[in-house]
């Protein structure tokens, strides 16, 4: 049985690289040196060839991938596509590659299923199960696939209830904490206020 690096890395150091193999246009190398220097993660950062591994893992698929484009797609998926492209653009501050074909279906399907979710996080959730999906494929299991199904199901961006439930549910260990818990969950509080766990 396959083992997955989830348990090589702690989670939240996995989720930083993550977030910014996905939403930076830095080198590994770059990433590798941003998250050795935050305290916060120090003595438990992988090392820098474990972290250029991980970034290209999660980049891999960007120079095959077949571009999307408006004039195969309808209107109402053409819209949620550019409705997340331009959300995304305005949110990293910078010029984006062009979308492949698998991450426009994956903004679909996650606008379609979370129809108030941030366009932008319907591209970075939908990344997020692009990626795992594939290694569930390959024998991993799919903690975090679980994880974002639970996100999804609680939608903690929607309104201060939501959101309690949510930290509720997380905390009694009913479902599993989200990856990417510092954009997804915390920066969405409705306070404005985020609220952490251990």
């Amino acid at each position: 049985m396959a083992t997955t690096s989830r348990r090589r890395i702690d989670g939240d150091v996995e989720d930083e690289i993550i977030e910014l193999a996905l939403n930076r246009n830095w080198t590994p190398a770059q990433i590798y040196r941003n998250i050795d220097s935050q305290k916060e993660l120090m003595g438990r950062v992988p090392t820098r060839r474990t972290v250029e591994r991980k970034v290209s893992e999660i980049r891999r698929d960007a120079g095959e991938a077949v571009p999307w484009t408006l004039a195969e797609s309808d209107g109402e998926e053409a819209r949620l596509v550019l409705r997340s492209r331009r959300a995304l653009i305005l949110h990293s501050e910078k010029a984006l590659h062009r979308f492949d074909v698998t991450e426009a279906e994956w903004v679909v399907r996650i606008s379609k299923a979370a129809p108030d979710l941030a366009p932008d996080l319907a591209w970075v959730i939908g990344q997020v199960y692009r990626r795992f999906s594939r290694l569930v494929k390959k024998g991993n299991d799919d903690d975090f696939i679980s994880a974002l199904d639970d996100y999804l199901a609680f939608a903690p961006w929607r309104d201060a209830e939501h959101y309690g439930l949510y930290l509720n549910a997380v905390e009694q260990g009913w479902v599993t904490k989200a990856p990417m818990w510092s954009r997804l969950v915390e920066q969405q509080s409705p306070s404005g206020r985020p609220q952490t766990f251990a």
